[in-house]
């Protein structure tokens, strides 16, 4: 069964389908390099052994194997027509992977490899456009195209070609012995908005889910199991707020101009220092137009044809902790009735993941019941271990030899011992939601769950004590080491254990520590629960989704919108109340002015997927009159 489902997560061509049936594209990017932080930039380890082989250049050795690698692929694809001639999902394919960033060691050799894995590629007849990714000398036809956090400013090599981007990166990979980075949403929205602002054409997040780097397929330097990348959908498959619902709102709204953006070029016009206008007509009195402060901390208003438009870019926003805040800000108005229009980028739902550890296997671990700590021993299932290095090449990750007499059993079970492997037995905890190990407590080695490998830990290696904000200001350029979190701490100690490798029943764990460690510390833990909140003043917009060209939004009145992952459900409502609610998620409280609307919320949302409100006083009365109320509500998510 292990093996099955080993052999499912290579199957290339059912993953296209997949993607297919859900109504997307694909860009196939073939490589065969791939980086991607991946062991050996994704080459089988035995092409190193091919003797008198150098990769990446014009070796005969390489390039052999390199085009039976690429007519591999392309003919997979084409005895399923996937390409989107034949009327599958694959509008795109690439060849290579950020060549151009090391072509200068190579020389003539490396202009000569480009060309010919340029011409090899396009001779395949896949009937799509080919790319390469940070190539800047890639021949025609092959599109040349941007990797990066800003791809605006980006030019490709000819006016013929469409300006791409085929890497835009929503966060940073992790590494042992630094801190966490992220990106915040605002900066890869802007980044996004920008791009397409200046003719962008295809945009690509990297990553858009997150995963993990399963075995020994993590690359280096020292980059960790989990690859999840803060990306919108994190590594276990959960949106991940903001960042997720405030990219969908911005895809929303670059949608609804569609048609204009592919309808002609942009008019360019400047607003002023830092600022500038990209209009796009579909006609003279119908355009889409991207307004823009591109300043790194100054303010601005502009008049865009009549319409007083204020730039606030210290703009108004709260944090992860308290979503509330007040903006300031001095504005000219001329004499009369003025608009002023606030553009709401933050409202929504926060989701809170909350990590329950589950009785089980003798392992020792604090249990966590609906969000409200308490403690309970365990009795510990006894630990039985082997001194060495030869437990691999004996196999000792795998069930058979799991009983044989190389383990010893003792009353005691030695810790903080380097080179020694460990194994127990557990039960899978109950419910649907994701499973991680917490190897918080060992050193550094590997981890096996039922033969399977689910990568390297280094609980050992903690960041720098300094350097992290989890405030991070958006504003200005980003890099990987700008916004940090988690300093002073192991870069990863939640382990991702698929539940389609456990079994009903006793399940192997064994662990090869290196350093020294006490594995009665590690735990199974499971995500059984989700807490959703949200926060909606009756003076904000309705959703973006809600407004159509020509027609404006269908309704003024605002919605708080709830939603559980799929297959999960409303179960509780915690907190519901509309007035002048104070505190943030988890710890929300009623304010001076507070109307209880639990029963309310109750009606329109248990049971449910996802669920609306509507945020007025008709819909849940008015507790204080003539003062601005918002409704907040904290709700519980099962499975």
């Amino acid at each position: 069964m292990l093996r099955d489902s080993l052999l499912e997560r290579f199957d290339l061509v059912r993953f296209v389908k997949e993607v297919h049936e859900a109504g997307l594209f694909v860009h196939l990017r073939i490589g065969p390099y791939a980086c991607a932080e991946w062991n050996y930039g994704g080459f089988p380890v035995w092409l190193h052994f091919i003797p008198g082989i150098q990769f990446r250049t014009t070796n005969s050795l390489f390039k052999r194997e390199m085009e039976r690698f690429l007519a591999k692929i392309v003919n997979l694809m084409k005895d399923e027509n996937l390409f989107a001639s034949q009327g599958g999902p694959i509008i795109l394919a690439q060849v290579e992977n950020e060549y151009g960033n090391v072509e200068w060691a190579y020389g003539v050799a490396g202009e000569l490899y480009v060309k010919w894995a340029a011409e090899t590629a396009v001779g395949l007849n896949t009937t799509v456009p080919w790319v390469m990714c940070a190539q800047e000398d890639a021949p025609d036809p092959i599109i040349n195209t941007c990797n990066g956090f800003y791809c605006d400013r980006f030019s490709p090599n000819s006016p013929f070609k469409p300006k791409m981007w085929t890497e835009n990166y929503v966060g940073w990979f992790l590494a042992f012995g630094y801190a966490v980075p992220f990106r915040p949403v605002e900066d890869l929205a802007f980044a996004v908005a920008r791009f397409f602002e200046t003719g962008g054409t295809f945009q690509n997040y990297y990553m858009y889910f997150g995963g993990t780097n399963f075995g020994r397929t993590a690359g280096g330097p020292l980059v960790a199991t989990s690859y999840d990348y803060d990306a919108p959908i994190n590594e276990y498959g959960f949106i991940n707020q903001p960042k997720w619902g405030h990219l969908r709102d911005l895809h929303i709204a670059i949608e609804q101009c569609e048609e204009h953006l592919v309808n002609a070029n942009a008019t360019q016009i400047s607003l002023g220092k830092n600022l500038e206008a990209h209009v796009y007509y579909r006609s003279p009195k119908d355009c889409a137009a991207f307004l823009a402060n591109y300043g790194s901390s100054t303010d601005a208003t502009v008049n865009f044809r009549g319409i007083l438009t204020c730039f606030l870019h210290g703009i108004g926003y709260g944090n992860h902790d308290d979503a509330s805040f007040t903006l300031s800000a001095k504005v000219k108005l001329h004499t009369g009735s003025n608009t002023v229009d606030v553009l709401s980028v933050m409202i929504g739902l926060q989701n809170y993941g909350p990590w329950f550890d589950v009785q089980g296997a003798g392992l020792y671990s604090v249990i966590l019941t609906d969000l409200t700590d308490s403690e309970e021993d365990l009795s510990f299932m006894q630990w039985t271990y082997q001194v060495g290095l030869e437990g691999e090449f004996l196999g000792l990750e795998n069930a058979s030899p799991a009983n044989s007499s190389i383990w010893t059993k003792g009353s005691a079970t030695p810790v903080n011992q380097s080179l020694i492997w460990y194994k127990t037995v557990f039960l899978p905890p109950e419910g649907k939601g994701p499973i991680s190990l917490n190897l918080s407590g060992m050193g550094k080695g590997q981890a096996w769950v039922n033969g399977q490998s689910i990568g390297r830990y280094w609980s050992s290696y903690l960041s720098p004590s300094s350097g992290c904000s989890e405030d991070c200001d958006y504003r200005g350029t980003y890099d990987a080491s700008k916004c940090l979190k988690k300093c002073g701490q192991p870069a990863q100690t939640l382990y991702h254990v698929p539940r389609s490798w456990l079994q009903p029943g006793e399940n192997l764990l064994v662990i090869h520590e290196e350093l020294g460690g006490d594995p009665s510390t590690i735990s199974v833990v499971t995500q059984n629960a989700q807490l959703i909140c949200g926060r909606v003043s009756e003076g904000d917009l309705p959703p973006a989704d809600t407004w159509e060209p020509g027609v404006g939004f269908a309704s003024r009145t605002p919605l708080l919108r709830l939603s559980c992952e799929t297959g999960w459900h409303v179960a509780s409502v915690r907190f519901a109340s509309f007035g002048t609610p104070e505190g943030n998620c988890g710890a929300l409280s009623p304010g001076s002015c507070h109307a209880d609307v639990s029963s309310i919320v109750h009606k329109d949302c248990i049971g449910k997927q996802a669920c609306s409100i509507l945020v007025s006083t008709d819909k849940l009365g008015d507790p204080c009159p003539n003062v601005l109320k918002s409704l907040a509500v904290e709700a519980l998510c099962r499975g």
